[in-house]
């Protein structure tokens, strides 16, 4: 699918219309895993972007295709913890996500892996289970075989790093910080890297790098933001905090 890719580059309009234009074929072709699929990333990119209200209008969605196809259940689950950790239950996302258990598919396996993983982390992040966040990220990105799950390598690493430095690890950090900069560059993801330069900018020990890192993470919010053309969604982005941290 081609929005997955201009999400990660930042366009969002773009992203959100391709995304759309894919519903609708899968619907008509009666395609339900297109269905079910296409939902949960534009829920996951209203999430990301901050509407949470938004991306929860998917869950029923969702839940509807679950009822008549059993097999799509682990994904009604991953979506469901998403919607409850950025609401800010992480502990009842907590308990969602471990639903899933043994309801894996192939295809939900393959597809959705990387996002029960950053959900995972983000959920010890969110409960102050920093080394626990940090074994979860590490055994992820051991573990990790599959070209087509890379795209959220960058976001791992970012979170991997946010553990080590509150663990006071900040040498490993910025090592990671580095190994994420260099991948979101290489994958053409505005989406995860101006997030990456804002963490590295706050542990650079050179004052001009850190002033660099932090200029070049505004113009990519400010692009991001160009390309959001509803004021609604386009105010949430700029009201994230780690997006008004930037000073943007």
């Amino acid at each position: 699918m081609i929005g997955p890719i201009l999400a990660e580059r930042g366009e969002v309009d773009e992203s959100l219309l391709a995304l759309n234009s894919t519903l609708d074929l899968s619907k008509q072709s009666n395609f339900a895993a297109g269905v079910v699929a296409t939902q949960m990333i534009q829920s996951w990119l209203y999430a990301m972007l901050g509407d949470q209200e938004k991306a929860s209008q998917f869950e029923p969605l969702i839940k509807e295709f679950v009822e008549q196809y059993e097999s799509f259940k682990p994904l009604y689950f991953v979506n469901r913890a998403q919607n409850e950790l950025y609401s800010g239950k992480s502990d009842k996302a907590l308990e969602t996500i471990e639903r899933i258990g043994s309801a894996y598919t192939a295809y939900s396996e393959l597809i959705f892996h990387p996002y029960i993983y950053t959900l995972y982390i983000e959920i010890h992040l969110a409960n102050e289970e920093n080394v626990l966040a940090l074994e979860t990220a590490d055994g992820y990105l051991e573990s990790m075989n599959h070209d087509q799950v890379k795209i959220l390598m960058p976001d791992i690493l970012n979170q991997k790093a946010r553990a080590l430095i509150k663990l006071e690890r900040i040498s490993q950090a910025y090592e990671t910080l580095i190994e994420a900069k260099n991948l979101a560059r290489a994958q053409n993801s505005r989406r995860s890297l101006w997030a990456v330069l804002l963490d590295l900018a706050d542990i650079e020990k050179d004052a001009q790098s850190a002033i660099e890192m932090r200029d070049e993470a505004r113009s990519i919010i400010a692009y991001i933001s160009d390309h959001i053309s509803d004021p609604g969604l386009k105010q949430k982005f700029l009201d994230l905090p780690r997006v008004r941290r930037s000073g943007v």
